[in-house]
């Protein structure tokens, strides 16, 4: 609180324009909260709810990254490619809804006929409603797991349905997944790229500075303003 009053007090206005100090003050605001509600509350449920405010506190933490530019560097391409990602997972989670909608439809009548064995109760049940068909599709073909113990049993049974789970892997796992990656890889690309231009305006930038530098210095030094410094000038 200290720390921040001071520099509050010593920036002003311009403490505002700092995302550091912004990241500071809400680190401080979410942890005087979170120590109101504590003692006001104690051990109160309700307290479960705000919890969260405490995970605020390691924002202070991201003003350390600008001390390694690797790390900030990641950073920022992370930020790039998270739009992406974002609506790379809609696209994904669309896909498994129309394959959970199948599935329900065609492949749920047939699954008290098939033998699961030890996981018959389990097997049974995934493709009841479209949201256990969604878990699974999630879990086979994102997560990758589980491919033996429901899907064999339903293609020794129903040949069918294993050409219906390979459509399904390679149109969800093979083709959006691998998609996503290549798109990120290209946002990362172009984002490297924009940021060797930026390098290259920077390292002009501080040139034309140095330059004003140095003109400011000899035009000092030139004390007849003749454009040129004599011996005698000189020392």
């Amino acid at each position: 609180v200290v720390q921040a009053s001071v520099r509050l007090y010593t920036y002003r206005r311009l403490f505002f324009k700092n995302w550091a100090n912004l990241l500071d003050l809400l680190a401080l605001v979410t942890s005087i909260i979170d120590l109101i509600v504590s003692i006001s509350l104690h051990d109160s449920p309700q307290l479960l709810g705000l919890r969260f405010l405490r995970v605020l506190r390691i924002t202070r933490a991201i003003r350390l990254l600008a001390l390694v530019p690797e790390l900030l560097r990641l950073l920022q391409l992370l930020w790039f490619a998270l739009r992406a990602l974002f609506w790379g997972c809609m696209l994904i989670i669309i896909l498994i809804l129309f394959w959970s909608v199948i599935s329900v439809e065609f492949i749920n009548p047939t699954m008290d006929e098939v033998n699961f064995g030890e996981a018959t109760g389990d097997c049974q049940d995934r493709f009841s409603t479209v949201w256990y068909a969604m878990l699974f599709f999630f879990q086979t073909l994102v997560a990758g797991d589980e491919w033996g113990a429901c899907i064999n049993p339903m293609a020794m049974h129903t040949p069918w349905v294993f050409f219906f789970f390979s459509i399904a892997f390679v149109t969800v796992q093979l083709g959006f997944m691998n998609l996503i990656t290549s798109t990120v890889v290209d946002i990362a690309s172009a984002a490297r790229d924009e940021n060797h231009e930026h390098v290259a305006v920077e390292n002009q930038m501080f040139a034309l500075r140095k330059m004003a530098k140095w003109k400011t210095l000899y035009s000092a030094v030139d004390a007849n303003a003749d454009g040129y410094i004599s011996l005698k000038e000189l020392l």
